[in-house]
């Protein structure tokens, strides 16, 4: 039997890595750069070749083996293999193990997706930071950032409009600033919705400022009043 003929099943059963195994199996365990040998009928393939057969069967329609021989060199740490088997388990706006683990490996785009994740279960509980709300904002926020220093500039929309939502106006404004030049540049049709909270971001900064500014005069004002004391008359 040669390799081509080995039953699709069998792919990622024989997948052994050199010294020390890989498991990334479903998004877990540990990057490993050697080479990864696979067992087909005497055969052995590394994880470049591995997605290249599974890319092949992918353009000729056989899905099955497609998705074996690009699981079993996703499971060796091929970033490509994981990036063609992310969308293929993803559920609507949740993401899967693949785009999981690439997020982890510092891909750009699987930060932006899991960020995405996260504000669309932040949007479901309104925005509030309580109960779950809480640990989904986090989530959004830190993915954002760092699809965002990954070189995703699509992340700067998230950041602003969720800052803007939860009624930190100070940290969006940088984040809305920069999201409008990008549509600007990107020919979005959106710029203009952006463009007003942003405005709205500055209006709202400028009137705390101006509250915190009347407050302090009052407190100063108050402890003025505190150490005056007239002399009492005997």
């Amino acid at each position: 039997m040669s390799s081509s003929e080995v039953p699709s099943n069998e792919i990622s059963q024989n997948v052994q890595a050199e010294n020390s195994g890989v498991a990334f199996v479903q998004g877990s365990g540990v990057q490993n750069n050697h080479v990864v040998h696979n067992h087909l009928g005497g055969a052995y393939l590394n994880p470049e070749e591995l997605f290249r057969r599974g890319v092949d069967h992918l353009r000729g329609r056989h899905y099955e083996k497609a998705e074996a021989y690009l699981t079993a060199a996703a499971e060796a740490g091929h970033m490509e293999a994981m990036r063609s088997l992310a969308p293929l388990e993803r559920n609507g706006p949740y993401v899967g193990a693949w785009t999981r683990k690439l997020a982890e490996l510092g891909d750009a785009q699987a930060l932006y997706d899991v960020g995405c994740t996260a504000h669309y279960e932040l949007e479901l509980n309104d925005y509030r930071i309580n109960f779950g709300g809480r640990k989904h904002l986090i989530e959004a926020l830190e993915s954002f950032e760092k699809a965002l220093a990954a070189g995703h500039e699509g992340a700067l929309l998230h950041l602003g409009f969720i800052y803007y939502k939860v009624g930190e106006y100070r940290d969006a404004i940088p984040y809305l600033e920069k999201a409008v030049q990008f549509l600007k540049r990107e020919g979005r049709l959106d710029e203009q919705q952006l463009w007003a909270k942003l405005k709205h971001s500055q209006s709202k900064v400028a009137r705390q400022q101006k509250e915190a500014a009347r407050k302090a005069a009052r407190e100063r004002r108050d402890r003025d009043t505190l150490h005056w004391r007239p002399f009492k008359r005997r």
